[in-house]
């Protein structure tokens, strides 16, 4: 978090992408005055989200896609945990799940007009999917903080952002 507050201004509009519940977004929007857009699918985790904005007087836009690198429909895996409600999206052969609808942040784009120039994704193994489906918004996109969940993408998605233009650093890596 505190990278992402460092390295942005007002002029600066961030993608919080897999926002869950809102711990990137409210902080970011309570410190920093730029636009937010926060992607959550699942829906309890976006009602927590859209209570811990409003009670602290914050905004954000707020949309109930998951992010991928095309559109259709998907299905999100439900973890009930003590910390609340956690998504992943899945294959359609395991169980318990939830259908949502998945844009790419290149329909997101056309579609709104709203383009990042900052995003943040944290999507438990779907990193490569919304990196791709941004495609040449990162073009116009100055820092991408990705938490990579499977390791065997880590070079692959250092190679596909390194051919937009930017640099890899690693900010913290968990053995």
């Amino acid at each position: 978090v505190q990278d992402i507050l460092n390295n942005t201004s007002s002029n600066d509009v961030l993608f919080d992408v897999g926002a869950y519940q809102g711990l990137y977004t409210a902080l970011i929007a309570k410190i920093k005055s730029m636009k937010i857009v926060a992607f959550e699918p699942h829906p309890e985790n976006r009602n927590i989200l859209k209570d811990n904005l409003e009670i602290n007087g914050l905004k954000a836009d707020i949309y109930p896609y998951a992010l991928g690198n095309e559109c259709s429909m998907g299905h999100l895996n439900v973890i009930k945990s003590n910390a609340g409600q956690r998504g992943r999206l899945i294959d359609e052969t395991q169980k318990r799940h939830t259908e949502v609808e998945v844009k790419s942040g290149v329909w997101f784009v056309n579609e709104t007009n709203i383009a990042p120039t900052i995003i943040k994704i944290d999507v438990e193994g779907k990193e490569r999917e919304v990196i791709e489906g941004f495609g040449d918004v990162l073009d116009n996109c100055r820092l991408v903080y990705c938490e990579v969940h499977n390791p065997d993408y880590k070079k692959q998605l250092n190679e596909y952002l390194e051919g937009y233009g930017f640099e890899i650093n690693t900010i913290f890596e968990q053995h």
